[in-house]
């Protein structure tokens, strides 16, 4: 499967009004009720439902809303006559044995497991794989000698369940039997054993030594891509073996009494060539499952004498099978499957989902397994929920590392199908979500990596949020900027060490189920109410654990073995950090600067949903090591433990001006604990009668109350953000920063975050009392699902966006103006419904992903789009008329439409963006975008702007189409050509190259005599 790309709903408009304003009078208005969600696409592996809400516009029209969500899950369709149909997991009878068909690969079942070719499978891209077991065998790697010690017999298969074939007693020298299991995503094959096998001992062979193989020959298999991965920690091979969209994924033993995933001993493959025949060997040390073995009956049976008594110098593999008995037909199975039993798991995954990009504008629901192949990208914003029953999970394979496109206001949400307070609402959602036993994101071997790098994610109800699975014990596994709240377990992993770099838990039983140890180190970390900070199995005594600027509170036990505190000493060290009320301190060596504290009451202050700034005048702020790790070190100041200023509910009719707190936290000492992108202040519900000012590098969070917005201006007020490139200004909902946990400020509302209403007669009113709001370098952000940043409500809005970018946000309302001038709209829904005559100017903007839109369900009013470029985006919603303008703008051939093609249109195959000082929407040097424009740079106030990493800038060349940075040296400082301190755009305020009256002469040096005076 390709990018995910999905339209994102249209309107997020207002809430729901009970009469409509007409002429004076009154008119009650009975909308039409919500649709249910139906299914408006389907692919081989997702499905897009959509539902219609309906809402009240001007003049009591009433307008439809659409919701949309991405169900995925491998395999969730198969083609027939040539529709996408519902994929089941189904094994079928018929004479010569079984069949599964109804899903995109299919798999014969023979009657007699001692058949030639008695697994018949077709995949999904049309390749045949035919395969037997034949035995299974010891290997000891210390001598090099093995000895077969079962072979594969006569064995009448059985339906067990609807997607189970059983061949009971299928071996002769051990009791065991052979189960297969046919499902959407994978097809598994599994050796139950079900007494103990004669020990190694007994062909003269070291169990310490030994490994237990299984052996399943491949007839004439496709060409498989295979690469040798040999272990660091033991030396064994594992080999990732793939055929093309099927592969084999990771083999466990088990108890088979056990829970599904409960166990974590891998089987180790090798795809190998002997005598000219190809053999999958999957191989256990003998010593890992000496424990689950003794559960088993002891051996019943005498050895057959067919079968050699003692091991080889060789392999000795059985036979090519030929079935010695005929045996009947399939049939369901008369008697339960005892849960008595050892299990060799071995696994086929099914990679047709390929090259994943998960769209910052867009919830997914992951109701199965998505195994990923290709590359697995995951951008700031996305909202990925998952199903109760446990079955949902992101599986990126062998070659294919998680990428995080996230960063500061743009985390990545994985949650529950029953968190309504981020992302669209799913179907069937209760609203009061729990802990699903989901693993939300199970990350496999790398066999090119030494690094696995996760950042910015917010894991909230997950049973298991990152299930580690690399390995090879060597890739050190990286968290950074993160949030788990409400876990069973924050990481399952195999990594030999994992780093925590600025990370929140609360409220999770275990943040590590560790299996094999490691040098685990916390910076800036926070944790809170946590059962077991790491529970290791047993295997965490030749460990460390390295806690650095770090706050550990309300910690039942630090290190333990299923609920149960070590005794003996574990090397942990602190260094500048604090426990408070954690019950089994003595085993930690408290370094210089630490803190031991007997309860965490006073420790924390809330605010809104974010739980986890430290108090007021809290006495562990300024008291890190500044000797951490350089990524949190340069984090630091952009973040802060100081909550912001809370606005709830009043009312504002003075004119009001905000800046930025400086609360970063810029100390030569850090604070100690977890750290939040800065928020200033946050406004929920606060009406404006008067003008509000927001100053340089001031950043505002909003949410909504029962009022349903954050920020509401009435007739003539003014919100100015006044921004620089240096210093932008911030508006976020709270969800972009807080966790949420606790339960404040989880209602969605359906407006927005800076609406505007009228006491001068609403939808009726004279355009020119319209409230504005006016941004100049301000940086927007959502999440998806949200509501509208900017929105009217029932009054005209004025929208005059410059030099601004806006990331997975919705601006859109009934009657709006906006003026969009060189700005960046990354997955964005942006458009206006014009109920009133309303406008819509761009010009010098970049569009990327979602959609623009612009309806007349009214009076005609003026469109008007120049220089601006269109990539991925959703145009089909744009209507034209006689007013409507579009010209010297840049598309992606054959990939949308422009509303109206000028005959200065830029057609491009990709544009290639690059990332430099300011952002990652350069152009490259030769790009046709380049001198392309309208008119020269310096008559649309672009002379110091620059669309190219070699910053040179516009000046009077022909503009350049699309979004524009600001130019920069070579340190990333803005141009400042006379050295006086101040950057040249901010001294030609107009941006036209000339110094006008009033303005700093930017492009000659000043000489300032030892007096103070200025003289030009």
């Amino acid at each position: 499967m390709k990018t995910i790309r999905m339209v994102c709903a249209l309107l997020s408009l207002g809430a729901l009004q009970i009469a409509a304003c007409q002429g004076g009078q009154t008119t009650p208005v009975t909308l039409p009720p919500d649709t249910d969600y139906t299914v408006v696409e389907r692919g081989a592996n997702h499905r897009v439902w959509e539902k219609t809400t309906f809402e009240l516009g001007p003049n009591g029209a009433t307008y439809p809303k659409k919701h949309h969500y991405t169900e995925l899950a491998t395999g969730m369709h198969y083609q027939k006559n040539g529709q996408w149909v519902e994929s089941q997991e189904i094994i079928e009878p018929y004479p010569a044995g079984a069949i599964a068909r109804q899903g995109q690969y299919q798999v014969i079942f023979a009657n007699n497991l001692n058949s030639h070719a008695a697994i018949d499978q077709q995949t999904p891209d049309g390749k045949r794989i035919r395969s037997n077991i034949l035995g299974l065998e010891y290997y000891d790697r210390a001598s090099g000698k093995s000895a077969l010690i079962a072979q594969v017999k006569d064995s009448q298969g059985e339906l067990i369940s609807a997607s189970q074939v059983l061949y009971p007693d299928s071996f002769q020298g051990v009791k065991a039997d052979v189960r297969y299991t046919y499902k959407k995503d994978a097809f598994e094959q599994d050796v139950i054993l079900r007494e103990q096998p004669p020990t190694p001992e007994a062909y003269g062979l070291d169990s310490k030594t030994t490994v237990l193989e299984v052996m399943t020959e491949f007839l004439n298999p496709p060409t498989a891509t295979v690469i040798h991965n040999v272990r660091r920690d033991n030396g064994l091979t594992d080999d990732s073996v793939n055929w093309g969209v099927m592969r084999l994924g990771h083999g466990r033993v088990f108890d088979l009494g056990e829970p599904a995933g409960a166990s974590k001993t891998s089987v180790y493959k090798q795809y190998l060539n002997f005598q000219g025949r190809q053999i999958l060997l999957e191989g256990v040390p003998v010593k890992e499952i000496r424990s689950g073995l003794s559960g088993l009956p002891e051996q019943s049976s005498i050895q057959p004498a067919q079968l050699p008594q003692r091991a080889v110098k060789e392999r000795a593999l059985p036979p090519s099978l030929l079935a010695r008995a005929k045996v009947g037909a399939m049939k369901l199975a008369t008697t339960d499957l005892s849960n008595r039993g050892f299990v060799l798991d071995y696994v086929q995954l099914n990679t047709s989902v390929t090259n994943c990009t998960f769209q910052a504008d867009t919830t997914y629901y992951i109701s199965g397994t998505v195994n990923v192949s290709g590359y697995t990208k995951l951008e700031g914003g996305t909202v990925l929920k998952y199903p109760n029953d446990g079955t949902g999970s992101l599986v990126p394979d062998y070659q294919n590392m998680v990428t995080c496109l996230t960063g500061p206001y743009r985390p990545v949400i994985l949650t529950s199908m029953d968190d309504n307070t981020v992302g669209e609402t799913v179907s069937g959602s209760s609203g009061n979500p729990v802990i699903n036993g989901c693993a939300y994101i199970s990350i496999q071997d790398n066999p090119i990596l030494s690094k696995y790098n996760l950042n910015g994610i917010r894991a909230c109800y997950a049973g298991t949020a990152i299930l580690d699975d690399l390995e090879d014990g060597y890739v050190q596994l990286i968290v950074s900027d993160s949030q788990f709240v409400d876990c069973s377990v924050a990481f399952d992993t195999y990594s030999p060490g994992v780093i925590f770099r600025n990370v929140l838990f609360s409220q999770c039983e275990y943040v590590i189920n560790n299996e094999i140890g490691g040098d685990t180190q916390l910076i800036n970390v926070t944790a809170d109410m946590v059962s077991e900070f790491i529970n290791d199995n047993g295997y965490w005594q030749n460990e460390t654990l390295e806690i650095t600027n770090s706050i550990l509170s309300s910690i039942t036990n630090m290190i333990g073995y299923n609920g149960e505190s070590y005794s003996y000493y574990i090397p942990v060290t602190m260094q500048n950090s604090l426990i408070a009320g954690e019950n089994n301190q003595a085993m930690i060596d408290y370094s210089g600067g630490s803190y031991l504290i007997s309860s965490a009451a006073g420790l924390y202050q809330p605010a809104g949903a974010g739980s986890y700034y430290l108090a007021t005048s809290s006495p562990y702020r300024g008291v890190g090591t500044a000797n951490i790790d350089p990524y949190v070190w340069a984090e630091l100041p952009a973040k802060t433990t100081v909550p912001p200023l809370v606005y709830s509910n009043l009312t504002l009719s003075v004119v009001t001006n905000y800046s930025s707190r400086g609360i970063g936290d810029t100390n030569a000492a850090p604070d100690l604990g977890y750290h939040y992108d800065v928020l200033d202040y946050a406004f929920g519900g606060v009406t404006c009668y008067s003008n509000m000012t927001f100053n340089a590098g001031t950043a505002i969070g909003w949410f909504e109350p029962s009022s349903n917005y954050g920020l509401s201006f009435y007739d003539h007020a003014v919100a100015s953000f006044n921004g620089t490139a240096t210093a932008p200004c911030v508006v976020a909902r709270y969800s972009s920063v807080q966790e949420g946990g606790n339960g404040l400020w989880k209602g969605k509302g359906s407006t927005g975050g800076i609406i505007a209403q009228s006491l001068s007669g609403g939808y009726s009113m004279s355009p020119t009392n319209a409230a504005q709001a006016i941004a100049n370098f301000t940086r927007f952000y959502l999440v998806a699902g949200g509501p509208n940043h900017f929105r009217e409500l029932n009054a005209l809005i004025k929208v005059t966006l410059n030099n601004s970018e806006m990331y997975g946000a919705s601006m859109a309302g009934y009657w709006d103006y906006f003026y969009l001038t060189n700005s960046l709209f990354d997955r964005c829904s942006v458009g206006v419904v014009g109920g009133n005559a309303a406008l819509m100017a761009m010009r010098n903007c970049t569009v990327h992903g979602g959609n623009l839109y612009v309806e007349y369900p009214g009076s005609m009013w003026p469109l008007w789009i120049q220089n601006c470029a269109f990539d991925s985006v959703n145009l089909s919603d744009v209507h034209t008329n006689t007013s409507t303008y579009c010209d010297y703008c840049a598309i992606v051939t054959n990939l949308t439409t422009l509303p109206v093609p000028g005959g200065h249109d830029v057609i491009v195959t990709n544009f290639y963006w690059q990332s430099s000082w300011y952002g990652n929407y350069y152009l490259p040097p030769t790009s046709p975008l380049i001198n392309a424009g309208s008119t020269t740079a310096d008559q649309v106030g672009l002379y110091h702007f620059t669309t190219q990493t070699n910053q040179v800038t516009e000046g009077d060349s022909s503009v350049d189409i699309g979004y524009h940075y600001i130019a920069t040296d070579v340190y990333g400082n803005p141009v400042d050509s006379n050295g006086d301190g101040i950057p040249d755009y901010l001294e030609d305020a107009n941006g036209n190259g000339v110094t006008d009256s009033g303005e700093v002469p930017f492009g000659i040096v000043i000489d300032r005599p030892a007096s103070g005076a200025v003289i030009y």
